[in-house]
């Protein structure tokens, strides 16, 4: 007989605590000093316990090229109640945008082809898209990045990880 046998010791806790499940692993440098090594943190941080439903369900575009982030943020989304479709590159993105009028893009600015700045200056050009609020969720921490995006037209720039609570206060706004 062939196989692997594998065994693992599972601690009780009282109280267990506020748990996330991590979908995706950025390399991010801690401090700025040269000595420290880069910290692992989750992109996007979903709680394990229920969502509350949105009081009013929203249009949202998720506009992400990394499959494993975009797939937990579109189910974290529909789970609050939001209608919800993703592009995974700016030219899929520009062309959803037309087709469903969003009320809200969170948008990568790093995407290959056109990138998420591009996609968010078209979304500015077009008058029948001027309400939508485009929230920037990227890893460019850097604030020549936040100056760029918000003269791209982004309402928001959100460094990853960016947590459920945050997408809750967004979308009920």
């Amino acid at each position: 007989m062939v196989g692997s046998v594998f065994e693992a010791q599972l601690q009780s806790l009282e109280k267990p605590p506020p748990a996330v499940r991590v979908d995706e692993l950025l390399l991010i440098p801690d401090d700025g000093d040269s000595e420290s090594k880069p910290k692992r943190v989750a992109s996007i941080q979903i709680p394990l316990h229920p969502i509350k439903k949105a009081p009013i369900p929203r249009r949202v575009l998720v506009v992400e090229d990394n499959l494993d982030t975009v797939h937990s943020l579109v189910s974290l989304l529909r789970d609050m109640g939001h209608q919800v479709d993703y592009a995974i590159n700016g030219y899929v993105a520009i062309e959803l945008a037309r087709q469903m009028r969003p009320e809200f893009v969170f948008l990568d600015l790093g995407l290959p082809g056109v990138s998420g700045f591009d996609v968010c200056r078209w979304v500015r050009a077009d008058p029948a898209l001027k309400a939508v609020r485009v929230i920037a969720i990227t890893a460019y921490a850097q604030e020549e990045f936040r100056t760029q995006s918000k003269a791209a037209g982004c309402d928001l720039h959100l460094i990853k990880p960016v947590t459920a609570g945050v997408f809750e206060q967004i979308l009920a706004g």
